[in-house]
């Protein structure tokens, strides 16, 4: 370790997350390698890049994690739990509930898999390409260790709308092969879809409503009221719903190209009607 390096900063984070237990005090090998870690957080993060599609980061939660070494994922990793959670409504609203997760965590992907177990898939390989796009997208984002979040919540609703996409590409394929029987089962775990926790515990009410808008022109000086939609989150799984209930292939994949994104044909093979029209990989 280089102590010219170490600043008062730096004794503060540490000793802000130094365990009470000292029996649990770390060793010289795991200072280096926390304090190599803590080194390239703060002096060679690069900057994130822009991408089209959502940000995994989830707004509101992009705070600065530290953990001790005893949370290290690995001898010279660094672990995705952080035991911390929203500290206020607002960074519960914007964030999402539970854990805050580090993705640039060595176990991020494990931690993930751990807490997305309840979410049914149609098969082991759907969930897997699901899971794999949330440790891409966390690679991609280019974040330092410590630096951004992500909330368990926040994991599992992106996790669910993996699997309702997934479960629709089941439902459409099975009413194209003439299935009944695997058709009627991707239907009901459609249906469902709207109670499983993942969504509720981010929307419960999945309803909508309107709201007014003061808007001002500049050319004319005029400021009109304009009245728009305002949709909670997963409003749409309602039409998911309706869609499935009556059998309207068109519909459904109108809905989810709207609304949801069900990370192109990679896990759409059957249902390309579903993607956005103007996805580069449709």
């Amino acid at each position: 370790m280089d102590p010219l390096s170490w600043t008062d900063e730096h004794a503060r984070l540490v000793a802000d997350a130094a365990p009470d237990d000292a029996s649990t005090a770390p060793g010289e090998a795991e200072l280096t390698r926390t304090w190599n870690v803590i080194r390239a957080g703060l002096d060679d993060a690069p900057p994130p890049r822009r991408r089209r599609r959502r940000r995994l980061i989830a707004a509101g939660v992009a705070a600065a994690v530290l953990a001790v070494p005893a949370g290290l994922a690995a001898a010279d990793g660094w672990g995705a739990r952080t035991g911390r959670s929203a500290a206020d409504a607002e960074d519960l609203r914007l964030g999402g509930p539970g854990e805050h997760l580090d993705p640039a965590g060595a176990d991020f992907g494990q931690v993930i898999e751990e807490e997305t177990r309840d979410i049914r898939f149609p098969t082991a390989a759907t969930r897997r390409i699901a899971l794999d796009a949330h440790v891409e997208d966390a690679r991609r984002s280019g974040a330092a260790p410590g630096t951004t979040a992500v909330s368990t919540g926040a994991i599992r609703g992106w996790t669910a709308i993996f699997a309702v996409c997934a479960w629709s590409n089941t439902w459409k394929r099975a009413i194209d092969d003439g299935d009944t029987a695997l058709r009627d089962e991707a239907a009901a775990v459609l249906v469902a879809a709207r109670t499983w926790p993942a969504v509720t515990d981010l929307d419960p009410r999945q309803a909508t409503s309107t709201t007014t808008m003061d808007v001002y022109d500049p050319e004319t000086g005029a400021t009109t009221t304009e009245v728009h939609d305002d949709p909670t989150q997963y409003y749409y799984l309602r039409e998911v719903t309706r869609a499935v209930a009556a059998g309207d292939v068109d519909a459904l994949g109108a809905t989810l190209a709207a609304h949801a994104y069900c990370l192109g044909p990679e896990l759409m093979p059957d249902f390309p009607q579903a993607l956005p029209s103007d996805d580069p990989v449709r």
